[in-house]
């Protein structure tokens, strides 16, 4: 497939890489004239519509990311039937590749780790699981900074295609207990996985293996992997706390956000813990740890039972300079943490990390929590969007379907005509967008005409006639009202609302039907001179008859006979003008 053009645009150079789902090319952008990475889909995965839709649903969230720690999402197309995405272009090597020529040193292996928490953060707020976090998805520049690729693939990995399970038990390595259950993943899955990522970087070998893909994913619901400790002794303790609490089985039990892991790490960090002194000088460490330990217990004992308690006052709720003038008065030091919050006004504290009527000593550190106000987001444009699709960008932005209202529309039938906010203001993440979908183009109505009393096919010319159509099963039933041949019922009734070319069912008479009858009409005509058309039109069962028609002389009587059939109405015409009329 090297040196085809994809969409007027990706030249294809050479390929660099494959999984079980796609086929991953080195490529040139020939508008923008860079190197760009393309994806092209397996033609297995490519035939699956289900697939490919979720495909590009989730391309458009995907694409929505923008971190200096995630590989960039540039465009996704259709050529020809080939699927493919196109990426930022990451030179440098996999994580993985690194990890097996035995290059990662602690300090890059928390470095990393770091920088996909960064990048998983990202992500987490704006409602993007990753689902297969690995280091073979993490691409490590020349200048050492990592960054997360292949965002979105795994959520579509839900599909039902064997490829697509295939695909997904090669990363078993790395799967959290709850997927490999077979549950839904959330942010606290992708935080699992990163802590498997760092245990690999620091022990050199994943935390479980096994003979077959389901022997590892059993232990990551049953077992606990080895200690870090015996892998490597240069492993500091709270480096291991830190990769456990990230690995633990309850997803309640690990970190709460990959920010939360980072800022561990980064305590980790700056503490320079001793454990990665390098070899051998790691022999001395314990007794230089003790030393220090003994004269800093002396020191604190010393300095710290003689220092003055205070109570911590309850500043919740307080602007964040009163709040700090308040503890900095009883001689407490403030430290704060700003966030987004819907409920609490900006420049308030939300919380305090010590609770309100705590005894402490002077100088202890207390930290706030001020909001931020709600967090801003931009209402993105989902008209002439699918419901799904609409679904999908809001959530990518941080916003929500609201209420849903249809409406005739030329539209086809499920499109997004119009939204409220408007698109391009600026609303509170967790907006409500409420859509307008459309049903369709609107069908005109019209009343069902009445046709019992004629003949089949005078009663379907008539229903043609007026828009409708006939059910081709007719029905028959026998019938005193109704002569044979003729329809004595319809559903659904005279008069019925209906849209055009809804179908009307006939029920025919099969007799025996009402049994002829006689009626003697008298007409005397004016003696004006002048000669008369007559007419005497009978309505019956056989619908309208014209029972006589003749020409008359002035001043004669018309004596005559005519026959009907069931109840009837009988009319007398004069030169064309109704002059008598009667119903029996």
């Amino acid at each position: 497939m090297t040196d085809r053009v994809l969409g007027n645009r990706y030249r294809l150079v050479r390929e660099i890489g494959s999984g079980g789902m796609a086929v991953v090319y080195e490529g040139r952008d020939l508008v923008l004239d860079r190197p760009v990475t393309v994806k092209v889909l397996r033609e297995e995965f490519a035939r699956d519509p289900e697939f490919v839709q979720r495909f590009r649903q989730e391309a458009l969230a995907v694409a929505s990311l923008s971190h200096p720690h995630i590989v960039s999402l540039y465009d996704v197309g259709e050529d020809n039937g080939t699927h493919y995405l196109v990426m930022e272009y990451v030179e440098g090597k996999d994580l993985k590749t690194l990890i097996q020529e035995g290059k990662i040193t602690i300090p890059w292996a928390i470095k990393i780790a770091k920088d996909i928490c960064a990048a998983l953060e990202h992500a987490h707020r704006r409602g993007i699981v990753h689902r297969d976090v690995k280091p073979h998805n993490i691409l490590i520049t020349p200048e050492g900074e990592a960054k997360l690729a292949d965002f979105g693939i795994a959520r579509t990995l839900r599909g039902t295609t064997i490829a697509a399970t295939r695909a997904f038990l090669g990363s078993v390595e790395y799967i959290s207990p709850e997927q490999a259950r077979g549950e839904p993943a959330d942010a606290r899955s992708d935080i699992y996985s990163l802590g498997a990522v760092l245990y690999e970087m620091l022990a050199g070998r994943p935390p479980f293996t096994g003979d077959n893909p389901v022997a590892v994913a059993l232990k990551h619901v049953e077992e606990q992997p080895p200690p870090l400790s015996q892998l490597n002794p240069r492993v500091p303790p709270a480096l291991e706390r830190i990769v456990a609490r990230a690995m633990a089985k309850n997803p309640a039990a690990r970190y709460p956000s990959a920010a939360a892991l980072a800022r561990d790490l980064e305590a980790l960090d700056l503490k320079k813990a001793s454990r990665s002194i390098k070899w051998p000088y790691y022999l001395l460490l314990p007794l230089l740890v003790l030393s220090l330990a003994l004269v800093g217990g002396w020191w604190w004992l010393k300095h710290y039972t003689s220092v003055p308690e205070v109570t911590v006052p309850d500043v919740r709720g307080k602007p964040v300079e009163v709040a700090k003038q308040m503890l900095t008065d009883l001689g407490l030091r403030v430290q704060i943490e700003e966030t987004h919050n819907s409920e609490v006004e900006r420049g308030r504290v939300i919380k305090q990390d010590v609770d309100p009527g705590t005894k402490v000593k002077k100088g202890r550190l207390i930290t706030l929590l001020v909001s931020l106000g709600p967090e801003m987001r931009t209402v993105p444009d989902v008209r002439n969007r699918t419901l799904a699709e609409a679904e999908t960008v809001l959530k990518a932005e941080g916003f929500v379907v609201g209420q849903t209202q249809w409406t005739y529309d030329p539209r086809p039938a499920g499109t997004v005509v119009d939204q409220d906010p408007l698109p391009g203001v600026s609303r509170p993440k967790g907006t409500r967008v409420n859509l307008v979908l459309s049903r369709g183009p609107e069908v005109p109505t019209q009343a069902v005409p009445d046709v019992r009393g004629m003949t089949l096919e005078a009663a379907k010319d008539k229903l043609l006639a007026a828009g409708f159509t006939v059910d081709d099963q007719v029905l028959h039933t026998s019938s005193n009202e109704y002569l044979p041949g003729y329809v004595c019922d319809q559903q659904p009734p005279p008069g019925t609302i209906l849209r055009r070319g809804d179908k009307v069912q006939l029920t025919v008479s099969d007799g025996p039907g009402p049994v002829p009858r006689q009626a003697t009409v008298n007409l005397v005509l004016p003696p004006d001179g002048k000669t008369h058309e007559v007419k005497i039109v009978v309505q019956d069962a056989r619908g309208t008859v014209e029972a006589y028609q003749g020409t008359c002389q002035p001043g004669e009587h018309l004596r005559q006979t005519v026959t009907y059939y069931g109840k009837a109405k009988i009319s007398v015409y004069v030169d064309g003008n109704l002059v008598k009329e009667q119903t029996l």
